[in-house]
């Protein structure tokens, strides 16, 4: 449940979107961006990414996503999913209802090639990330991780700004990146590198 807008988005034709697992953002961009080619999601959590792609292969629908965490006995930090969660959605990315969000990542996954990644964004495998990126045009979702609080309270500011120039050193090797996310000291930022 991300409910973080997409907003404006670069015009440029992109070969791979690295986007988190969180949310629908994936599906938007890639319904959104001249695009052809594979998607990486990527999250620190590998039940986050099993969940992500047992939701998108199966294209569960909001009834069988609830009974999913009801059968895994799973709370939900913004309440329940009927009460809040479908409105939520549809009011904050993109004014897209859940239907439409489903549809996309249907779409998704019927035309794309996707992977998932173990991957902490603020200790990666550089090195992964170099090889899937060399020679090809990069949209590099990072959202909000360089700011998020709780990297805060397990990083130090030092580490995190680190993380982050060493990601953009990386990310330069590519045939151009435009990067998406926030700078540890949490200002936006879009841009070209």
């Amino acid at each position: 449940e991300n409910t973080e807008k997409v907003g404006k988005l670069p015009i440029e034709k992109f070969d791979i979107i690295f986007s988190t697992t969180a949310g629908y953002r994936a599906a938007l961009l890639a319904n959104q961006l001249e695009f052809d080619g594979e998607i990486v999601l990527y999250d620190y959590c590998q039940e986050n990414l099993d969940i992500k792609q047992m939701i998108i292969e199966m294209n569960m629908s909001l009834k069988e996503i609830e009974s999913y965490w009801k059968s895994r006995k799973l709370r939900m930090v913004n309440g329940s999913w009927r009460r809040r969660w479908p409105n939520y959605m549809s009011a904050r990315i993109d004014q897209y209802t859940f239907e439409d969000l489903r549809k996309l990542e249907e779409k998704m996954q019927r035309n794309y090639d996707i992977e998932y990644w173990l991957m902490d964004l603020i200790s990666p495998n550089y090195d992964k990330i170099l090889e899937k990126i060399k020679g090809k045009s990069v949209f590099f979702d990072a959202t909000n991780i360089f700011s998020y609080h709780v990297s805060h309270a397990y990083y130090t500011l030092d580490e995190l700004v680190s993380s982050y120039k060493k990601l953009l050193d990386v990310l330069t090797s590519s045939n151009g990146t435009f990067y998406r996310g926030t700078l540890p000291t949490k200002q936006w930022e879009l841009k070209w590198i």
